[in-house]
């Protein structure tokens, strides 16, 4: 830097920005983890309980990130630079990237929780027709998110507002609705696949045990 020019150097939070969604998100799924272990190794309805409160509550966090800017706009379009040499970080772009994958890992711990229950015994057991109609109320809600703005069309419309003296034009929420559904198919497609394994692995049993009665009923005569 000289007398003639300057070079305006970016704080060192910016950096490292990028990956503060995935280690909050990686340290929410791990809680998430032990939590659904321990249900199913112990039995326990109040350790699956645990993880459920966990789903909605990173789910919550990801709606947020999505409706943020829509019902506090002030928040998000306010300014917090006061002195023209110094750049803060401003936190709502923090809740602005945690949108999809807080709400990705939320959806996907939710349907571990609805499709694998606790028998007990020390394991857990997982139903291939409960998740193909999980899979099914994602895609149905994935594409309602998408047709949002074309199913309200008169909520869609962009509201100007105006923050500290500038105007902006505001997401409706519709607009930020249609966020939702990427994360809503992402988890819909993973559900479908595993529910297609599932049924296709409990097919494949009934047919060997009918096969092993079959070979002890020939032996037998």
């Amino acid at each position: 830097m000289n007398g003639e020019s300057s070079i305006a150097a970016n704080p060192w939070g910016y950096p490292i920005f990028p990956g503060a969604a995935a280690f909050l998100t990686a340290s929410v799924g791990m809680l998430a983890a032990m939590l659904l272990l321990g249900s199913w190794q112990l039995g326990s309805r109040w350790l699956r309980a645990g993880a459920a409160m966990v789903g909605l509550v990173a789910l919550a966090g990801g709606m947020v990130g999505f409706f943020g800017g829509t019902f506090w706009p002030e928040m998000f379009y306010g300014s917090y630079q006061t002195d023209p040499s110094n750049v803060p970080f401003q936190w709502p772009m923090l809740l602005q990237s945690i949108g999809s994958p807080l709400s990705t890992l939320g959806l996907m711990i939710l349907s571990v929780v609805v499709i694998v229950r606790p028998d007990g015994v020390r394991e857990g057991r997982a139903s291939g027709k409960k998740a193909l109609s999980v899979a099914l109320i994602l895609v149905a809600a994935a594409l309602w998110a998408w047709f949002c703005p074309t199913l309200f069309p008169e909520q869609s419309l962009n509201t100007p507002i105006t923050v500290d003296g500038n105007e902006f034009w505001a997401m409706p929420w519709t607009g930020s609705m249609t966020q939702a559904g990427g994360p809503l198919a992402m988890v819909a497609a993973g559900v479908l696949m595993w529910a297609a394994l599932l049924l296709a692995s409990s097919t494949s049993a009934r047919d060997t045990a009918s096969q092993d009665e079959d070979i002890y009923d020939e032996d037998e005569a």
